[in-house]
């Protein structure tokens, strides 16, 4: 299976397991997190309307969710699957642990967003990414490296 097109017969399976907020199964997250008294930020595939989007979930120790952000522009071949957001959710969230944001993938090489982040006081970022080392022998674009140079604040 070298093209997406490929996967094409995996998309309805796919849209049928992505997230919906407030269903059993996020809810079945959210009990995770307030049992173990964690904090979780998932990168996930959300349904919402009929429309699928790159999303990140913050759900504190409690169990609440308190952010849902998602992907303002999917990427390449990404744009096939997903939805644009209206960036309404491009934000911080003010938690006990400090003011916490996330972006997701290319979001991190546009200074727009990064400096959105910035400009809102964002002391701890997390970072959702593929996992780059699986492509080190497919293009040198993707490789660890580029991701972490990336991740370093702008200058």
């Amino acid at each position: 299976m070298d093209s997406s097109a490929a996967l094409t017969p995996l998309v309805y399976q796919y849209y049928q397991n992505s997230l919906v907020l407030g269903s059993e199964q996020a809810k079945r997250i959210a009990s995770v997190a307030k049992e173990n008294n964690i904090w979780l930020l998932l990168g996930l595939s959300e349904e919402d309307h009929g429309t699928l989007y790159m999303a990140q979930w913050l759900i504190s120790n409690t169990g609440e969710t308190v952010g849902v952000r998602r992907k303002l522009k999917p990427s390449h071949v990404e744009r096939t699957l997903f939805g644009e957001s209206d960036g309404s959710s491009l934000k911080t969230f003010t938690t006990e642990l400090g003011v916490i944001g996330a972006l997701c993938c290319w979001e991190h090489i546009q200074p727009l967003t990064r400096y959105i982040m910035y400009a809102q006081h964002e002391q701890i970022h997390i970072a959702s990414w593929p996992s780059f080392s699986l492509y080190r022998d497919i293009t040198a674009a993707l490789s660890p490296e580029v991701n972490i140079a990336l991740l370093r604040p702008m200058q």
